[in-house]
């Protein structure tokens, strides 16, 4: 919602300049700790140690504050362990019963914030803020990881994200070929996926490089989610233009996704061993999506008989979930 309301808006969104919302944002997609947390912590921490005057009313108001903290603390652990009950609480029997019914669980997740349920919403709020604006800054911020150690502590599926936002923000550099698609793979992930033995090739030869083992189930999947990113936002940049390039190359991404999903039927050996066949069908419908965006109210066949093919497949299998 955040995006849609600042939609292209940029930097300049009349009114928002002094809210900081970019800079929140990156935090939100980087991580790191909430906003205000350290300083109140501290202040906190300034209040319970700084002296008192002539009849210590400061160090008594800080002692106070403590021994409230720490009895917060406990009924915290004692709900955590059962529940606090009426008498533990000094709560005349039946009083309270409707209340404690009612109340909710607990989740102690401490200052951190959480990347899980931020960065989707953050990706997109940044990418659709600064849609067609080409800033420089803001799309650094949403590259592919192109390190191990920054791979390690990124979603593959939130690489697909980072991708269609990168690629909003850069909007007239959004090219319908398949070489702009291949060019959103950082060094790290331009591995070859097929044939199978091409795979096992290139991540040995990563491994001798680096001279340290790689996760090869990383690379693999962000490999595919950034190929499938890639995908929509050629979608989304050539959607109702029956581009002829973007849609041949479309048609193109979809079958190799389809492909690769083929050789992962025995899930323990090769490209079933890195790449589950959930992942790689949400890639394949990504690509139709994206090709469905670009020929858009054509009637053209070729689009359909793939969709029409696809369709069928998923009816042979029982479903995009059991296959």
């Amino acid at each position: 919602a955040l995006g849609l309301v600042t939609l292209g808006r940029g930097r300049a969104a009349v009114g928002l300049a002094d809210l900081q919302i970019p800079e929140r944002l990156r935090r939100f997609l980087g991580g790191g700790s909430e906003p205000g947390a350290s300083e109140g912590l501290a202040g906190r921490s300034l209040m319970s140690r700084q002296p008192g005057g002539a009849g210590g009313d400061n160090a008594r108001v800080g002692a106070q504050a403590w021994e409230i903290g720490e009895a917060e603390e406990l009924e915290a652990i004692a709900s955590l362990a059962g529940g606090v009950n009426d008498r533990d609480r000094g709560v005349p029997p039946g009083e309270d019963q409707v209340a404690a019914s009612t109340s909710g669980g607990q989740v102690m997740e401490g200052n951190m914030i959480n990347l899980d349920v931020t960065a989707p919403g953050a990706t997109l709020a940044l990418g659709l803020m600064f849609m067609r604006t080409d800033d420089e800054g803001v799309a650094a911020h949403l590259t592919v990881p192109n390190t191990h150690f920054a791979l390690e502590h990124a979603r593959p599926d939130f690489i697909l994200l980072r991708v269609v936002a990168h690629s909003l923000v850069m909007w007239n550099k959004i090219r319908p070929t398949m070489e702009w698609v291949q060019s959103n793979l950082p060094p790290l992930l331009r591995v070859s996926l097929e044939p199978p033995g091409d795979l096992e090739a290139s991540l040995r030869a990563m491994e001798d490089l680096s001279g340290r083992a790689v996760d090869r189930e990383a690379i693999a999947q962000a490999h595919v989610h950034a190929l499938a990113g890639a995908c929509m936002s050629v979608g989304l940049r050539y959607a109702g233009t029956a581009d002829a390039t973007a849609a041949a190359t479309l048609r193109e991404m979809t079958l190799r996704f389809v492909r690769l999903k083929s050789q992962c039927k025995d899930g323990k050996v090769g490209l079933g061993a890195l790449i589950d066949r959930p992942t790689l069908e949400t890639c394949v419908g990504v690509a139709a999506v994206a090709l469905s965006c670009v020929m858009a109210g054509t009637g053209d066949l070729a689009s359909l008989r793939l969709l029409r093919r696809l369709r069928l497949r998923l009816d042979a299998s029982g479903g995009a979930n059991s296959g």
